[in-house]
């Protein structure tokens, strides 16, 4: 990836989180402060446990919008197998594993789990459990669980980045190891960006959201740059 390309990108971007639509996406620190708290694999009551570990007082856009609903299906069938759901997530958070093989494992397993409830649910309105093989809801558990390693997974604008990046050989499909390579060395020069962390905490609400070292920051990035169509290489040559 072209560093240039980065620190212009990195330029633009503090613009945005000084002004007013900074707060678009500011709702996903609360609810990785809420995740952090309410987290516990051992909890008697495994379902009761991940419906209180995703909650937010201003949106439910990361796991409730139109056609996609997947913490109300995820309930459903951890109240109706818990010990096999705790055993997917337990594989899922293990960091002794390949990130590779357990994200393919838990796609698997939410795969079995939904079978099997919509086998014991005859009649059931559930067309889907929406952790698919995009992992995108297990990069989510995965960041609100790991805050300094992972960052929530949006194919589509980590594609855009790297193009816009020119990076070498961007990868047709999902590559989890990669997509985790890039985002920590993006924070790396978000980080090295005078006054950017500190003008990032001032979007935040103290108590409510999380203010401790978190790579959600990354993915803010990623999506502006995607959302505004940001053509860095022309601005190069202007």
């Amino acid at each position: 990836m072209q560093l240039k390309s980065i620190i212009l990108l990195l330029k633009i971007y503090r613009q945005y989180i000084e002004n007013e639509e900074r707060y678009k996406r500011s709702y996903i620190w609360e609810s990785q402060q809420v995740f952090v708290q309410k987290w516990d694999i051992n909890a008697i009551d495994m379902k009761a446990m991940y419906l209180a570990s995703l909650d937010n007082s201003r949106s439910r856009r990361l796991w409730n919008r139109e056609n996609f609903e997947p913490r109300k299906v995820m309930a459903e069938i951890l109240g109706h197998q818990p010990d096999y759901g705790r055993m997917l997530f337990s594989d899922l958070l293990n960091e002794e594993r390949d990130l590779t093989g357990r994200l393919h494992r838990f796609v698997y397993g939410c795969n079995e789990l939904f079978s099997d409830y919509l086998d014991s649910h005859v009649g059931s309105r559930l067309q889907s459990h929406f952790h698919t093989d995009n992992f995108e809801m297990a990069f989510l558990y995965l960041a609100f669980r790991y805050p300094e390693k992972y960052s929530f997974y949006h194919p589509e604008s980590f594609k855009y980045f790297l193009e816009e990046t020119k990076a070498r050989d961007i990868p047709e499909g999902n590559d989890p190891d990669r997509f985790v390579k890039v985002v920590n060395m993006v924070n790396v020069w978000m980080q090295k960006e005078p006054n950017l962390w500190d003008i990032h905490l001032k979007r935040l609400n103290p108590g409510t959201d999380y203010m401790d070292n978190n790579l959600l920051w990354v993915y803010d990035f990623f999506l502006y740059v995607q959302e505004k169509n940001i053509n860095v290489q022309s601005l190069l040559t202007t």
